[in-house]
């Protein structure tokens, strides 16, 4: 919000409001073409324009000017998280620091014309301590009389790390550490004194953790006195909040209506590992864990099974049954919250993962399931036009050169069917389009072929390497416009792959 203007983004739509005396009207609105990631609001175009800054999962940074973008900035990563830095910036343009999904993150300078990256790091310049998608940042000045500028970055895997900068210079980590469950959120300020800032950290269980500097001196005897007051008041909410958690859990034990049995929350995420041809399943709850219980109804492999805090077991299954193609479950042997698993799916089967999470202490037979779709090609990696140009000995660097097969879809179907119709077999497919065309490009993380979608109304071409992947989209796009009683032509140039 800026004076009496206000923006807010989902993650297709980004919509403008202004005050005015009838109330709140609406300025603009853009619909992205592409999902959203994060969003700022700085003055890019002119001193008095209030530009949005959007980070989007095509790879790009993007500003605009109302409606209608203004400039680009491509990275070879979507971009999940931005924060102003404009406090560190020695010119009147503003800096934004970014972080994408591979890990890396950055500093722009967002000029007037362009943008223009300050320096970046990656796992190709530095010694990165995980390679996890970032997913909060925040900049500021942990010492106000320091001289460096200082970066906290958190990542999906639970670590946290501080990097310090200055001008002109590469930042280097000076602080790392691993909360072993999601930060949710990531502040700094003054908290327990005026001189020195403290880093502020929210988990997902719903624990608040604060980090000082190391060298920031002791604290004088006034100082330490006004810390105490604000630690017992603390500890008078906790208190409070303890006593009213015993009687949530009184009613619960007492065996009240199963309509009022308390539950508790569940988050997971599902990421794609490129290096590896496999996924990184992370399930993490408010409560300890007692039990994990995985099934599928298709084939799936579990990588690194010997790393796996839990004792493992692998009921036996009927084969005649295909809902039960996969089964295992983990039965904790330490307090836990959280649980890493590394899976491999297999091209041309799909379905889905449900997984069931029995909580240790409870005494209400409770049970939260958490579904997990599997699409027929899940191995596919979508990756911009940008970072496919930019990789080395990239064979779409000549496409022109590049022998692949294509099949052409025409018929009475709009663009936003073909967008659905594709969802079903590949990950990150937009679900709005406002162009005349769009191209996607996907990359094989098993097998390494490309997978080239050209999609608009009443038209649809696919050009791969990959024979496999064109069949199964075909079937997919035919059966479901069969569904809708939509009328499909098709047309193939099929290159002999042997």
């Amino acid at each position: 919000m800026h004076g009496s203007n206000l923006w807010s983004s989902g993650d297709y739509i980004l919509n403008s409001y202004k005050g005015s005396k009838n109330g709140i009207e609406d300025n603009f609105y853009y619909l992205s073409d592409d999902k959203i990631y994060d969003m700022l609001v700085q003055n890019v175009s002119g001193s008095s324009i209030f530009n949005s800054i959007l980070g989007c999962d095509d790879s790009s940074v993007r500003v605009l000017v109302e409606n209608e973008v203004y400039y680009s900035q491509n990275f070879n990563s979507p971009v999940l998280s931005l924060h102003d830095a404009s406090s560190f910036s020695t010119t009147s343009t503003p800096n934004i620091a970014y972080g994408l999904k591979n890990g890396s993150f950055g500093m722009i300078d967002m000029q007037r014309d362009s943008p223009l990256i300050l320096w970046d790091v990656n796992s190709q310049t530095a010694t990165l301590s995980s390679d996890a998608p970032i997913n909060i940042m925040h900049c500021g000045k942990l010492l106000d009389d320091a001289t460096d500028n200082d970066i906290i970055i958190a990542r999906l895997d639970g670590s946290c790390e501080i990097y310090s900068y200055r001008q002109g210079e590469q930042p280097y980590r000076k602080y790392c550490l691993n909360f072993q469950e999601s930060v949710v959120g990531l502040g700094m300020g003054n908290i327990s004194r005026s001189d020195h800032k403290e880093v502020v950290v929210s988990l997902f269980s719903g624990k608040i953790s604060g980090l000082i500097d190391s060298n920031a001196e002791m604290l004088e005897e006034d100082n330490q006195a006004e810390r105490k007051q604000k630690i017992d008041q603390l500890a008078k909410e906790k208190d409070q909040l303890m006593k009213k958690k015993v009687k949530k859990v009184a009613k619960v034990n007492d065996g009240l209506a199963g309509d009022e049995i308390v539950g508790f929350k569940a988050h997971h995420t599902f990421t794609l590992l490129p290096n590896e041809a496999a996924y990184q399943l992370t399930i993490e709850t408010q409560v300890n864990m007692s039990i994990l219980m995985l099934q599928s109804s298709i084939n799936i492999d579990i990588l690194d099974e010997d790393n796996i805090p839990a004792i493992v077991s692998f009921p036996a299954t009927d084969e005649s049954q295909d809902s039960n193609q996969f089964l295992i479950t983990l039965k904790m042997n330490e307090e836990t919250n959280r649980i890493v698993l590394k899976i491999r799916t297999s091209e041309g089967l799909f379905g889905s993962i449900n997984a069931f999470v029995i909580p240790a202490e409870s005494s209400s037979k409770v049970c939260k399931r958490i579904e997990i779709p599997i699409l027929p090609l899940s191995l596919h990696e979508k990756i911009s036009a940008e970072s496919a140009k930019n990789e080395k000995d990239n064979p779409l660097l000549n496409k022109d050169d590049l022998e692949l097969s294509s099949i052409t879809l025409t018929g009475n179907f709009s663009q936003n069917d073909i967008l659905n119709w594709i969802s079903k077999c590949l990950y990150n497919v937009p679900k709005i389009q406002d162009t005349q065309e769009i191209v996607i490009y996907y990359r094989s993380t098993f097998v390494g072929t490309y997978l080239i979608l050209s999609l608009g109304d009443g038209k649809c071409t696919i050009s791969t390497n990959n024979l496999s992947a064109m069949t199964i989209i075909k079937g997919k796009i035919t059966s479901e416009a069969s569904e809708k009683g939509k009328r499909i032509d098709i047309s193939s140039k099929i290159i002999d792959e042997r």
